[in-house]
C-alpha cells in the first residue's frame, strides 16, 4: 500500500535519495531546525502549493515494484 506524503529530507552529505527522486519535484530539503520549522509552518499554511510534489512523489513510489527493488537490492546498488 503506498500512501500520500511530503516528504521533508535532511540535507546530508551523500543525497542519496536523489538516486531516485528529484529535490523540488517529489520532496524538499531542509538544512537546519530553523529552515525546517519554516517550512513546516509554509505547508500548514499553504498545503494547495505541496500537493503537486506529494502526487508526483506517490506515482513516482508506486512505479517501484517489488520484484525491481528486489533486483536493484540484489545488484547492490540499493542499499538500506
Amino acid at each position: 500500500m503506498c500512501t500520500k506524503t511530503l516528504n521533508l529530507v535532511k540535507r546530508d552529505p551523500w543525497n542519496v535519495i536523489e538516486k531516485w527522486f528529484e529535490e523540488g519535484k517529489h520532496f524538499i530539503y531542509w538544512d537546519d531546525i530553523s529552515d525546517l520549522q519554516e517550512k513546516l509552518k509554509d505547508v500548514a499554511e499553504n498545503y494547495e502549493n505541496y500537493e503537486s510534489i506529494v502526487d508526483a512523489a506517490h506515482k513516482r513510489v508506486y512505479n517501484f515494484e517489488i520484484d525491481k527493488m528486489f533486483d536493484i537490492m540484489k545488484k547492490g546498488e540499493l542499499v538500506i
